[in-house]
């Protein structure tokens, strides 16, 4: 596995001169155009994670396929330089950027990896946090490709989401890319009236249904 340039300073000039270089060749004849084979990044996200360079790491993670690996990292990230009450909003942006890369297999496992090691996190599903039961829910309804689902947890869900602005653009696009929902600017101003507005003269009913399978799994979906 490659190793990062030793130098007393991690973000120097060379160090960065010599991960594009090394993206770039890895690149070549690859399946994974410009982003470099994850094995390549998997290292880099290894060697960063030694030096604490927590948000460095996250992001050779994020292309390197290593769910596992990457729930550790953000556990010792979250124990060291987050707050208790943050302990859900650590692994929410992970799990939102790796769908948003069409990477569902590797948010399953960075999820349920963090839900299971994280020691400030004591159940298994259903969560006390409510944004970890909006993130266990969303892996489901990709799974099972219903948008009624999909929607309604958007919107039930809103009060948790909009504790960070980006998550309502990250569903988005995740609501595209495994939902078949159109860009924003063309359609409805909110998900759940998209949702509606395709599913017809039966979408009330329909809606109504997906609610009361939800409310089966005692989420906090009224």
């Amino acid at each position: 596995m490659p190793q990062l340039p030793t130098n007393p300073t991690p973000d120097n000039a060379e160090r960065h001169k010599y991960l594009v270089a090394a993206i770039r060749w890895s690149s070549k004849g690859s399946s994974q155009g410009q982003l470099g084979h994850p094995l390549l990044h998997q290292a880099f996200a290894n060697n960063l994670w030694r030096e604490k360079n927590y948000a460095g790491s996250r992001y050779h993670f994020l292309h390197s396929g290593d769910g596992e690996g990457c729930a550790s990292m953000l556990i010792e990230y979250h124990m060291r330089e987050g707050y208790p009450s943050e302990v859900d909003l650590f692994i929410a942006q992970t799990v939102f950027q790796y769908l948003c890369l069409r990477n569902k297999c590797v948010a399953h496992s960075v999820f349920f990896c963090y839900t299971l090691k994280h020691p400030d996190i004591k159940s298994k599903p259903p969560f006390i946090f409510p944004l970890l039961n909006f993130l266990w829910l969303l892996l489901m309804a990709i799974e099972g490709g219903r948008l009624t689902v999909f929607s309604i947890l958007c919107d039930k869900y809103k009060p948790s989401l909009c504790r960070e602005p980006l998550y309502l653009e990250y569903l988005d696009r995740i609501g595209q890319i495994f939902f078949g929902l159109p860009p924003p600017r063309t359609r409805p101003t909110s998900i759940l009236g998209e949702a509606l507005f395709l599913l017809g003269p039966k979408g009330p009913a329909v809606m109504a249904r997906a609610r009361s399978r939800l409310s089966i799994l005692n989420c906090d979906v009224k």
